[in-house]
């Protein structure tokens, strides 16, 4: 079984598909060690880290062992590192912020919502806690799995992050 979790309406065909309907506050409605691949999508910001950390153990739990997981998050660190008066320009076109670096940045924070701000290191270093073996940020494409090639529609305005990990 494959567990696709993203805020957006990117449905992935032979994924088990949860979006808004699923609370990744509570616990996951699968048992232990049944799932193979685990993708989740602009989803994480929306957690509180102490949120985020109990979601993490449950994808965990309920990945088999050996197991994929794939996350992609707006990284605010990259985000910030972004702003040129281009990406500033961009991002007022787009509604976010007035031009400025402080008001860009404070946008994506409180418009989108997001409970949590996160960067790749952050990232990594939760899911290596929590018991993953993880394989560094930005992977272009998966690490020959397949299942995981080309799946992220996380838009380029919001400088994702991605990590890969299994179940160790």
């Amino acid at each position: 079984m494959k567990i696709h979790f993203g805020i957006g309406g990117n449905k992935l065909p032979g994924w088990r598909n949860w979006g808004k309907d699923c609370d990744l506050r509570k616990a996951l409605p699968y048992s232990d060690n049944i799932v193979t691949h685990i993708f989740v999508e602009n989803g994480v910001e929306y957690l509180t880290h102490q949120e985020a950390w109990k979601f993490f153990e449950e994808c965990h739990r309920i990945l088999i062992p050996n197991g994929f997981i794939r996350i992609a998050i707006t990284d605010i660190s990259e985000q910030w590192s972004a702003m040129t008066p281009k990406y500033r320009k961009k991002a007022k076109e787009l509604g976010i912020g007035d031009g400025d670096a402080k008001s860009t940045i404070k946008a994506v924070i409180f418009k989108q919502g997001f409970q949590g701000c996160w960067n790749a290191k952050l990232l990594d270093t939760f899911l290596i806690a929590v018991g993953f073996k993880t394989y560094g940020s930005n992977v272009s494409h998966s690490r020959n799995i397949i299942e995981f090639n080309n799946l992220e529609v996380i838009s380029d305005n919001f400088e994702p992050s991605i990590i890969e990990g299994t179940k160790v």
